[in-house]
């Protein structure tokens, strides 16, 4: 090797050793502002504590696709990694929403009776000496043009609440993003924000709750109870979704995208037009579950059991079988492409048409177990 030869290559290590300490700083900035540990930022990544810490490091460096799946966990854009202009700076968390007059002035008024006044207030109290009265007076302005919003607004004991968290005539949403929620009972819930994201949510109850609709992101999910739930239409995308109870739920037109989902129990779910992309599905079983229309791309399917289970008009595109079982299953028009660990599937006991049993076939499974109905 000449010395020109020698000099380009000594330059290319040096660029990339730069990079992975500037992305591994980006990587440790990033995780602290969420509040992560290295080994829960692991978890959610599908990764070894190890990988984290020499990322952290520089000593090495996360390939593109899990590039993409930390910046969806620790809630930043992927320009956020090649852009060494904002190295010292963490991203932001959103801003916390104003909160409505009402209760600001009712807040203001309870300070200054006890008091402990505002920040501003403080401050501002030698040339504002009657903020209390000008609070009371607000409270009492809004009483007269709306009684039911002044005494909720006011913690009246007469403020009529619905079972949906919200006055009389006056909607309100709850958000539970970036929160610590343990063994809580929130069974019933209604009115949530749009987003349900960046949050711990262990050994919770959400029996018989509307969660339709919410995204749920870069979550850690372990030991909940979704039981008779509405979740159609909702999104689980970057999170870690573990040992939880989905039975018999509406989960119609949900996305599972780029999680970890393990031990969890979709008896009786109505799982009509679900989307599972770029997940691990792992010890789970879909018993006595309609799985219709659904798309599964590239996913791996490890210790999963299809039991008593309608698959109809679907497709599994690149995805890996290791220990799963398919019993006394019917497969109907499904579409199964580039599965090239199919042979490790065993079929016990089921029912497949024609075209659907050559599909699998083509991708060399074992279908001894398979009967072709037409």
């Amino acid at each position: 090797m000449n010395q020109a030869s020698t000099k380009v290559k000594l330059r290319k290590d040096v660029i990339l050793m730069l990079n992975a300490i500037v992305i591994g700083n980006k990587i440790l900035a990033a995780r602290k502002n969420k509040g992560l540990s290295q080994a829960q930022l692991a978890e959610l990544v599908a990764v070894s504590p190890q990988a984290v810490s020499k990322w952290e490091h520089g000593d090495s460096l996360p390939d593109i696709i899990t590039c993409s799946h930390i910046a969806e966990v620790l809630g930043v854009d992927l320009n956020y990694f090649s852009d060494e202009s904002d190295l010292e700076a963490e991203p932001a968390p959103a801003p916390m929403p104003a909160p409505a007059p009402q209760v600001a002035a009712a807040a203001a008024e309870t300070k200054a009776a006890a008091g402990a006044p505002d920040a501003e207030d403080e401050g501002a109290s030698a040339s504002a000496p009657d903020s209390s009265a000008k609070a009371a007076d607000s409270v009492r302005s809004t009483a007269a043009a709306d009684p039911g919003t002044a005494e909720a607004a006011a913690g009246a004991p007469g403020a009529p609440f619905s079972a949906a968290g919200s006055t009389a005539g006056h909607s309100r949403s709850w958000d539970m993003s970036s929160g610590n929620w343990k063994g809580g009972d929130f069974s019933g819930l209604r009115n949530l924000k749009e987003r349900f994201s960046s949050s711990n949510i262990i050994d919770c109850r959400f029996v018989d709750s509307d969660l339709s609709g919410i995204s749920f992101k870069a979550n850690n999910l372990k030991g909940c109870d979704f039981s008779h739930s509405d979740l159609s239409g909702c999104k689980m995308t970057a999170s870690n979704v573990k040992d939880n109870v989905f039975a018999a739920c509406d989960l119609r037109g949900t996305l599972f995208k780029s999680s970890q989902i393990a031990t969890c129990d979709f008896k009786g779910a109505d799982l009509s037009g679900v989307s599972f992309k770029y997940s691990t599905v792992s010890q789970t079983t879909f018993k006595e579950t309609a799985l219709v229309n659904i798309e599964f791309n590239r996913n791996e399917f490890r210790d999963v059991n299809f039991e008593d289970t309608l698959i109809s008009d679907c497709s599994f595109l690149e995805c890996a079988f290791r220990n799963v079982e398919f019993h006394n299953a019917i497969l109907h028009n499904t579409f199964f492409k580039n599965c090239k660990q199919l042979k490790r599937a065993t079929f016990i006991s089921c029912q497949a048409d024609r075209i659907t049993y050559s599909f699998m076939q083509s991708n060399g499974a074992d279908l001894r177990g398979v009967t072709i109905v037409d």
